[in-house]
């Protein structure tokens, strides 16, 4: 049931006589409360098209990208803890990248177990 229909019925309940007016006060508190936060969230989520993280994210890759042209042929501890915000590791073993613009890259280990 939505919550303005709830205030409603509330009202009308208490206008019967069947609900106390302190505790109709309570409730209808309550759910304007609730009604508030609601549009809130709403607000929030009409305002900002959800994209901001993966923006921002991008927007820091290309800037480490920039600084950091050159072709890399070892590991760097420092970009890769600027660059990748989480490993996944699946059920079939592959490893998942999960970079700071919320962008996964899967590598996808070899079942063979080496050369044929």
């Amino acid at each position: 049931m939505e919550l303005t229909e709830q205030s409603h019925i509330l009202s009308q309940v208490v206008q019967k006589g069947y609900l106390d007016s302190a505790v109709f006060i309570q409730k209808q508190n309550a759910l304007n409360v609730e009604i508030e936060e609601i549009k809130k969230k709403r607000n929030s989520l009409l305002d900002n098209n959800g994209f901001e993280t993966e923006i921002a994210g991008t927007e820091r890759l290309l800037e480490i990208i920039k600084y950091n042209p050159e072709i890399m042929d070892a590991y760097d501890e420092n970009l890769f803890l600027h660059t990748v915000s989480k490993v996944l590791i699946g059920n079939s073993g592959e490893i998942t990248f999960r970079l700071i613009n919320n962008l996964e890259l899967t590598e996808y280990a070899d079942k063979g177990g080496g050369k044929a």
